[in-house]
């Protein structure tokens, strides 16, 4: 029988511990160009005649519980398991193929797991081979995702497979459902959600681009600001490009400007000059040094001729004292009280010796201080001597430094 290639076919499906089954494993192919009828035989009640409760509608809910995690008769999964079963044991597998690939979709309660497997279809593989320890076909994600995964595979839910699939007498007829429900069988039957589906695909398609253009945007927008902080470098660069030349060009032409005036040098000249000129600050230095040593040394001799003046005005008052002593002895005469007495003639004796005393040191004093400024005479010659000297010298280095000179030193007007 050739398949279309979008063609839903089932292939085999497989269950154990699962209601009324038990621990052995059941398989019902269902891939073949038949009807498979399951009539059912009660062998406790009757055998051929009592076809009820013998697991008919168990295959029915198997292959809904496996598809969609439930089954329409509204029983719930724990209640699913065989009574009889150990934990863990329940378990229901079908496999189909669609399109380009094969599935197989694999449920079990106690722990609760889903297994979602797929490959190409014509794959001699094991659905279950692994890699490294990890299943090679697995495409599941959590659970209730990959019930999703499931129901976009098969193009429908479980509302559809309980009316076009399943068609239990437990289901309620469609004419008695509500409108709502009617139009969930209805819609996508013939067609009518394509538009809402495509609409949502679209939608978020349109949310995908969007987030696209707004990345293109934010990424534009950041190259448009690095182009113009180049561009704002680039003409910054320009300015800075500019300002250097122009000052290469002013350098080079106060260069050109001195090499043209260090050609026009009398360096000579130069050099004749900055030696006088260091001469004459030797000279004006030790001038000064020695105007300095003469004012101090003319200080000292005022202060010894000041000393000297002072020692003659105390030998004259001494002398005058002693010479009115010995007038008083004379006159025996009590120098203070003026009465009459006899004069004792040592006291006398040492009247006349501090005259003669005095007298002498009157004398000597007196003639230190003309020799002492006799020498400050001489002394302030020489020191006008020299002051004179020192002006000259500043003057002829005075007239020197008018002469501008290109070169300030001996050292550097030679290497040139």
């Amino acid at each position: 029988m050739v398949m279309s290639s979008n063609a839903l076919d089932f292939g085999d499906l497989g269950f154990r511990n699962f209601l009324s089954y038990g621990p052995k494993e059941v398989i019902i192919p269902l891939l073949g160009n038949f009807i498979t009828v399951i009539l059912g035989e009660n062998l406790d009640d009757g055998g051929e005649d009592s076809r009820n409760g013998v697991g008919k509608s168990a295959i029915i809910d198997a292959l809904c519980y496996v598809l969609f995690g439930k089954v329409i008769r509204g029983i719930s999964n724990q209640k699913l398991i065989n009574k009889m079963s150990d934990k863990g044991q329940m378990s229901v597998w079908v496999e189909f193929e669609k399109g380009e690939f094969a599935y197989h979709v694999e449920r079990t309660e106690r722990p609760g797991k889903l297994l979602l497997l797929r490959k190409p279809v014509g794959s001699t593989e094991d659905f279950k081979a692994k890699v490294k320890r990890k299943m090679k076909f697995d495409i599941a994600r959590g659970k209730t995702e990959t019930t999703e995964q499931i129901i976009d595979i098969l193009g429908f839910d479980i509302t559809l497979f309980e009316y076009l699939v399943a068609n239990s007498s437990e289901s309620t007829e469609f004419f008695k459902l509500s409108e709502d429900k009617q139009r969930a069988v209805i819609e996508p039957l013939f067609g009518f959600t394509i538009m809402s589906t495509k609409a949502k695909a679209l939608k978020e398609d349109r949310k995908e681009r969007n987030k696209e253009l707004a990345h293109a945007e934010s990424s534009a927008e950041a190259t448009k600001q690095a182009n113009l902080r180049i561009t704002e470098q680039i003409d910054d660069l320009k300015h800075r490009s500019v300002a250097w030349e122009g000052r290469r060009d002013h350098a080079i032409t106060e260069l050109t400007e001195a090499i043209s005036l260090l050609e026009s040098v009398d360096v000579e000249s130069e050099i004749t000059v900055i030696k006088e000129l260091d001469e004459l600050n030797s000279s004006l230095m030790e001038i000064t040094a020695k105007i300095r040593q003469l004012d101090t040394e003319q200080s000292a001799r005022r202060s010894a001729k000041s000393q000297l003046e002072r020692d003659a005005t105390r030998a004259v008052t001494e002398m005058e004292e002693a010479e009115a002593t010995i007038e008083s002895l004379d006159k025996s005469e009590c120098p203070t009280c003026k009465q009459h007495w006899e004069p004792d003639p040592a006291i006398r004796e040492d009247a006349k010796n501090t005259l003669v005393e005095a007298q002498q040191a009157g004398t000597d004093s007196l003639e230190a201080f003309e020799v002492k400024e006799k020498e400050i005479e001489a002394a302030q010659d020489v020191i006008g001597t020299a002051t004179e000297s020192g002006i000259t010298v500043k003057e002829q280095i005075a007239e020197l430094s008018s002469v501008e000179l290109t070169y300030q030193t001996v050292e550097a007007a030679a290497s040139a």
